[in-house]
């Protein structure tokens, strides 16, 4: 598979931390389970169910790394040297790589959502914020897999979704 020219020391798509085309996706990712749920994540908040997946990760290894290195995730009780690299999706190989398979899993996990929910579109636009998803979420609400703490997913008071275009 041709993906271009060498970027950031990266081989063609790496560099940019973006997966490679859909089809065989799947193939990048394994069999690793690192998911940390919406509950979860409103309990704490996103950084700490960060942590807690790269917990999850690193215990999940057959070989323990000699050192950590993090896109900007500082750890200090990993049992091993972490280093939290700013921008490390862009200045190190292994970062770039690790959001790749991060992103593979996520989409994912999103279309097996998708099964259960069909209504969002979570399939179709990952999750993000597109104006089809901030409708429905107007229309209907949110899912059980919606994260509530997500002020797009719940407005609180004082804010509003964005108008769909």
């Amino acid at each position: 598979m041709d993906h271009g020219d060498l970027r950031g020391g990266g081989a063609g798509f790496v560099g940019c931390a973006e997966p490679p085309p859909e089809a065989g996706d799947d193939a990048l990712a394994g069999d690793y389970d690192p998911e940390v749920d919406a509950a979860t994540i409103d309990r704490t908040d996103i950084l700490q169910a960060t942590r807690l997946a790269m917990r999850r990760a690193l215990a999940a290894l057959a070989v323990r790394p000699d050192a950590v290195i993090t896109d900007a995730v500082p750890f200090d009780d990993l049992g091993v040297p972490c280093l939290a690299v700013i921008k490390g999706d862009a200045l190190c190989h292994a970062v770039a790589c690790a959001s790749i398979l991060a992103k593979v899993e996520r989409d994912r996990m999103l279309r097996e959502l998708d099964l259960e929910h069909p209504v969002y579109g979570l399939a179709e636009h990952k999750g993000y914020g597109a104006p089809a998803h901030l409708e429905i979420l107007r229309s209907i609400g949110p899912s059980p897999v919606h994260r509530l703490t997500f002020g797009r997913v719940l407005p609180r008071r004082g804010c509003r979704l964005p108008e769909a275009a």
